[in-house]
């Protein structure tokens, strides 16, 4: 049960983000990627992939919440 809300969740964040986002999120959330292969998966330095991914944070705060909150 845990996990099929978990997917949910996945599936209405990534209806809410642009691909570039989305695959930043999968590789950093799903895939448990670190900065440096980030960065290097976008040709970007380690510190460049760091910041976004503090963006996206900013992003994907409100988005978590309401769908918290709808659940």
């Amino acid at each position: 049960e845990e996990y099929e809300r978990f997917v949910q969740y996945i599936k209405q964040i990534r209806l809410r983000l642009k691909p570039k986002e989305w695959n930043l999120f999968r590789m950093r959330v799903v895939e448990r990627m670190s900065h440096r292969d980030i960065g290097a998966q976008f040709g970007i330095s380690e510190n460049a992939a760091k910041l976004r991914w503090a963006r996206l944070e900013e992003k994907l705060r409100p988005i978590v919440a309401k769908i918290l909150k709808n659940k």
